[in-house]
């Protein structure tokens, strides 16, 4: 939601609002963060009692979460948005100075801030972007797993097609031969859509995929049929077009800044 291009709906707002509550319901019962747990769970209530998630007024909250209060809201102000750039230091502190005469932020820890504003926000600039130098590993992490989840998920299901041939397991529900409905194809439908519908490599996938079922149901009939030859002879062309499925998912990973995902 941070990163939404636009205004947040209503949905979104109360969404966001939960997460001071959540926080302090996570870390409240771990021994020794009890005090952390305060000024996570605390930094959205204001001196005036307006705040949220309990309404709390100043005498309850302790200076720590005045500090992350007014941390939040700096870094809210002066950081690059989807939908806006970071504000200028005048319209930063004019914003800042407004808030301490309503009520909602402590004076003295406004008053601290804006005494090292350029120190400060060379700190949290320096933060910001070791964040989003995590955050984009991570992700990047996310989607080597998810690859990695597609293509295995995939090789299971062409060796159990293989064994069912060679009489060494039942073949493959009607429904997963479906190109739609086998996992790969529902990885393709969704997440794999949403991460990678945008690279060549990915709208590649369809030909043999689709090839792969269409072999896949002729080897179903025939071994329905007691035609086990047959079939045998139709699953010679199973081991290429996988091995070009796996390939084109390295190659998606490639694309996309990955490594291709080894198969376990």
């Amino acid at each position: 939601m941070l990163e939404k291009p636009g205004k947040l709906d209503v949905t979104d707002r109360l969404t966001i609002r939960a997460h001071s509550y959540y926080s302090f319901r996570i870390l409240q019962p771990i021994t020794g963060l009890e005090e952390i747990a305060a000024w996570c769970g605390f930094h959205h209530e204001q001196l005036d009692g307006g705040g949220y998630p309990y309404g709390i007024d100043h005498a309850d909250i302790p200076l720590e979460a005045r500090i992350v209060a007014v941390a939040d809201v700096f870094s809210a102000l002066t950081e690059d948005r989807p939908y806006r750039a970071g504000l200028s230091q005048a319209a930063v502190t004019e914003l800042l100075s407004e808030m301490v005469a309503t009520g909602r932020l402590d004076a003295k820890v406004v008053a601290c801030l804006c005494g090292d504003y350029d120190g400060i926000n060379a700190v949290r600039r320096a933060a910001q972007e070791q964040a989003e130098a995590g955050y984009d590993e991570f992700t990047r992490n996310l989607r080597a797993l998810d690859l990695s989840w597609a293509k295995e998920s995939h090789l299971s299901w062409t060796q159990r097609l293989k064994e069912a041939v060679h009489g060494g397991a039942t073949t493959p529900s009607q429904s997963l031969l479906s190109p739609e409905r086998c996992a790969l194809g529902q990885w393709v439908a969704g997440e794999g859509f949403a991460h990678y519908g945008h690279l060549p490599q990915f709208r590649e996938l369809e030909r043999p995929h689709r090839e792969l079922h269409r072999n896949a149901e002729q080897i179903v009939r025939h071994l329905a049929s007691g035609q086990r030859d047959e079939a045998a002879r139709c699953s010679e062309r199973i081991d290429a077009l996988s091995g070009e499925l796996v390939q084109l998912l390295d190659r998606i990973g490639t694309a996309s800044g990955q490594m291709p995902a080894q198969r376990g």
